[in-house]
């Protein structure tokens, strides 16, 4: 045994450089698709790749050792591995040419998968609202997560989903809510996304409003309010823009009020369920709640 390590190791050049080729290549696929494809944490991938060298270096000596002794020796003994190994050796350009082409395919899907054009995400963000959508009727709580959760990461990524996929969803989602207050966060992931579409980073929250107290808002231009309380005001040809929009079911008059880049905070009941009922299907709203 130790006689064909050292034959190995120092005398067959050509055997040793096809397997270190070989070690090579799989440990490098098998890291680059754990760290990369599946973001696994990099110390323990480097170590499970360092093992996995390890591994095919013992369990490549002990083949060559078993192999060798094979050719050396007469036997009738016909050993499996034998006639894997003759396989091999007539087919190896090809099985190298296949593992050239799955190491390509892996390093292609994980720089995707890492470092994702806005095409790709949204073409993503698409194909799983289809599926969401259509996967039951009515939308089930799964659905109404999944739902939730797109419309958020579109809005924080920027991104621009099919605008057929979104008016079914505005009909799905608000219809969903009226039935059950589960669905309600979809809702409202959904008005967030729509007022945000193409603008900047959604504002955050804070107790800080551009008016307060009973008057009418009329023909101004309103950006930056991070906490704006629609109750009691009446608002006339009115545009937010970049501005947190908060309604707690009070009196409300809005009149050709458009709404650009916002976040909505609405309390779940029916005059904030009409007043999203709007929001999903048009920027620029015209209604007075409660209803008379």
């Amino acid at each position: 045994m130790v006689e064909k390590l050292y034959q190995l190791w120092y005398s067959d050049l050509n055997t040793r450089r096809q397997f270190q080729l070989w070690t090579i290549l799989i440990a490098f696929t098998y890291g680059l698709f754990n760290s990369l494809g599946l973001g696994r944490p990099e110390q323990q991938v480097t170590w499970e790749t360092l093992g996995l060298v390890l591994f095919l270096t013992a369990a490549f000596s002990a083949f060559y050792c078993l192999r060798t002794r094979e050719s050396t020796e007469t036997s009738t003994v016909d050993l499996p591995y034998a006639h894997l190994s003759d396989v091999f050796r007539q087919n190896r350009k090809l099985f190298e040419v296949g593992l050239a082409t799955f190491a390509l395919s892996i390093s292609f899907y994980s720089v995707v998968y890492l470092f994702p054009t806005s095409r790709v995400q949204a073409a993503s963000m698409d194909i799983r609202l289809g599926r969401a959508l259509y996967s039951t009727k009515p939308l089930d709580e799964n659905a109404v997560k999944e739902l939730t959760a797109i419309f958020r990461t579109a809005t924080a990524d920027r991104l621009s989903i099919s605008p057929r996929l979104v008016n079914v969803a505005s009909k799905k989602v608000t219809e969903a809510s009226q039935k059950s207050p589960s669905a309600w966060p979809a809702t409202l992931a959904l008005l967030n996304y729509r007022s945000s579409v193409g603008g900047k980073t959604p504002p955050t929250y804070s107790q800080h409003s551009c008016f307060e107290g009973p008057r009418i808002v009329e023909g101004l231009k309103l950006m930056g309010c991070r906490g704006q309380v629609l109750d009691g005001i009446t608002w006339k040809n009115v545009a937010f823009e970049n501005s947190v929009i908060i309604y707690h079911d009070g009196p409300l008059v809005l009149e050709n009020v458009q709404f650009k880049n916002c976040q909505f905070v609405l309390d779940y009941s029916p005059e904030s369920q009409e007043l999203a009922r709007l929001l999903a299907t048009s920027d620029t709203v015209t209604i007075t709640l409660p209803r008379r």
